[in-house]
């Protein structure tokens, strides 16, 4: 296992604290001594960064990689003795508060399924004692099966041989087709189940084993090098290569959305200071513009939380919200120069950019749960406002 480390954690009086909530030392704690090896992973600054940047990065920024893989049996029992290597990928947090169901109550299982399992980081001093409300978690995850489900052990062992270091603890798997079945296809090409999979990641040679240092091998591995490091970037790539590729629309869900800040006023700030410049947002618009060119109708719609996980009046959050504004407002400039430019001054921005939240609602039923600390008759949000709340 490789944990993220939060640099933050303390123990005082048996208990350990941290500014990140990860629970990473009692995870260690509680493996320590057993046949799991579990490692706390930190996040070390890229190369080239400054010492404020360095400092940043080493305390409250991680990989956030978030990987599974497992030997599985086969998919059909009894077809052979030998296993499989199954992978899950993306919204996986293994820790507090994350169990959820389609309908994200806020407050009908708090004496029930989250009555222990109580996570709130959007509202300071929420709890269960005090009636909640718990923090919806809405996510994205996917079971691969299949050849790239070894990609993903790959890169766990890539992540491991370099932050670890021990390279006798990993298992040969390949060396082991006796037990293991080596990477195979497991439906035929023309199931209709079949998927086309691929495996794209966003790391550097300071947290992954076996990049290349050479620029011109790094170069015939689709591997970006400068200032003194390598990196992948494809998730990038494929962003852009999917954006330049579609006809129609686009749907994008993400808990942050900011970037291409090369493009942004220079209101009260200086862009080229905030390393913000991966170019998803800009090459939206560019699409948008193309297609306002060529006279077709397209529509970008992009789901983010009301504000990221976190207190929206901390300093950290008001500086998440103010770039995804100037990012929005970067992105419906180049739209409306793009409508006035074809000359159709009427049309709305927004009918081609369009960003969504969700929410949920629940109205107060007899019987439920009643908090231990309820709130003095006056005290408090209006009861009308108590029952809505964005998750991330």
């Amino acid at each position: 296992m490789l944990v993220w480390d939060d640099r933050t954690s303390v123990e005082s009086l048996g208990m350990t604290w941290g500014y990140m909530d990860t629970h990473d030392a009692e995870t260690a704690n509680y493996f320590r001594g057993s046949d799991v090896q579990c490692v706390l992973c930190p996040r070390n600054p890229d190369a080239g960064r400054s010492a404020v940047m360095g400092l940043e990065t080493a305390y409250t920024i991680s990989h956030h990689q978030k990987i599974i893989a497992v030997d599985h049996d086969m998919p059909v029992r009894g077809s052979s003795s030998r296993r499989r290597i199954v992978s899950f990928v993306s919204g996986l947090d293994l820790c507090d508060g994350r169990y959820d169901t389609q309908f994200h109550s806020l407050f009908r299982t708090l004496d029930t399924a989250h009555h222990k399992d109580f996570h709130q980081g959007s509202i300071a001093d929420a709890s269960v004692d005090k009636g909640g409300p718990r923090q919806p978690w809405h996510d994205i995850h996917a079971k691969i099966e299949g050849p790239a489900a070894w990609d993903i052990l790959y890169n766990f062992e890539q992540r491991w041989r370099k932050q670890r270091g021990d390279h006798d603890l990993l298992v040969d798997l390949v060396a082991l087709e006796n037990l293991i079945m080596p990477p195979s296809a497991v439906t035929f090409p023309d199931d209709q189940e079949a998927w086309k999979v691929q495996v794209f990641r966003s790391i550097d040679g300071g947290a992954s084993f076996g990049f290349p240092s050479a620029p011109e091998e790094a170069a015939r591995s689709g591997i970006v090098s400068g200032k003194n490091n390598t990196i992948d970037r494809s998730i990038q790539d494929a962003y852009i290569h999917a954006i330049r590729r579609a006809k129609h629309f686009i749907y994008i869900e993400n808990q942050y959305f900011l970037g291409s800040s090369f493009a942004w006023k220079a209101d009260g700030i200086r862009p080229e200071e905030i390393e913000a410049l991966h170019l998803i947002p800009r090459e939206l618009s560019l699409k948008i513009v193309s297609k306002i060119e060529a006279g077709e109708r397209f529509v970008v719609y992009v789901v983010v939380p009301m504000w990221p996980e976190g207190v929206p009046e901390h300093g950290s959050m008001q500086a998440i919200l103010d770039w995804q504004r100037r990012t929005m407002d970067m992105m419906y400039y180049d739209i409306a120069i793009g409508l006035e430019a074809k000359g159709t001054i009427d049309a709305n921005p927004k009918d081609y950019l369009a960003f969504f939240c969700l929410g949920n609602r629940e109205v107060k039923r007899s019987g439920e749960y009643e908090p231990a600390d309820r709130p003095l008759p006056g005290l408090g949000l209006p009861m009308k406002w108590r029952r809505t709340l964005g998750g991330s």
